[in-house]
């Protein structure tokens, strides 16, 4: 018997699965992920609002979420609108490789936190 095609939002047994009620279990090993700023040049309440809602989510699976290579005016909103404050707040970097070197220097000097 063949196998019976899905439609778009039905796993395999048929049911419909929202998209959103569904969580990506954590990538093994990977424990910060870096989102790149430097093409985006201007950011919103709510676009900074969901960068910090998805550090936390991302908080809660032991991964940290940083952003690098802001505009300096989206830095400033960023700033302004408490995106980098508090226990929750997201680490920003001038570029990628900064981010990306720190992450591994704080890797090798606290084993287990970075």
């Amino acid at each position: 018997m063949g196998k019976k095609a899905l439609k778009e939002g039905q796993n395999n047994e048929g049911f419909v699965v929202d998209p959103h009620d569904v969580e990506a279990p954590p990538a093994p090993g990977v424990s910060w992920i870096v989102i790149d700023l430097s093409s985006m040049s201007n950011i919103d309440p709510t676009g900074s609002d969901k960068i910090k809602a998805l550090a936390v989510e991302y908080k809660n699976v032991n991964i940290n979420l940083c952003v690098a290579g802001p505009s300096d005016s989206a830095f400033e909103k960023m700033q302004r609108w408490g995106m980098c404050e508090g226990e929750n707040g997201v680490r920003v970097f001038t570029n990628v490789h900064e981010a990306v070197t720190t992450i591994k220097h704080e890797a090798l000097t606290n084993p287990g936190q970075a």
